[in-house]
């Protein structure tokens, strides 16, 4: 149980289409509206939205504690590569596929504003 109220703005990506090998910038602004100070586990989620391989609809790729003041609001940032990205293939193959990625920072895996990219 945890004491406040406390927001996560829209998930931005930085770049709308990445090649590989090129870093992936995503990050969203945290808010603590209460009179409390408290630790919030920040998490990023990412969905491939068309594969080969049936994969989750929100897979974890990080997380990050914060420690969050009374009225405190802290920006967090999360940098991937590429090989984030990567799954196993039916063939055993180690990859990724070109398409369109959606990123989710969010408190859990219900909750946050979706933001999308373009893997070429």
């Amino acid at each position: 149980m945890s004491y406040g109220d406390v927001t996560y703005s829209q998930t931005i990506v930085h770049q709308e289409t990445v090649e590989l090998g090129e870093p992936i910038v995503i990050e969203a602004t945290i808010s603590n509206h209460s009179d409390y100070a408290r630790r919030e586990t920040v998490q990023l989620y990412i969905q491939d939205v068309v594969g080969k391989v049936v994969r989750p609809v929100r897979e974890l790729k990080g997380f990050k504690q914060i420690d969050l003041a009374p009225q405190d609001t802290q920006t967090v940032r999360f940098e991937l590569t590429t090989n984030d990205l990567f799954y196993v293939h039916a063939n055993q193959e180690w990859s990724t596929e070109p398409g369109e990625f959606h990123a989710w920072i969010a408190p859990n895996s219900q909750e946050g504003q979706r933001a999308s990219f373009m893997l070429k």
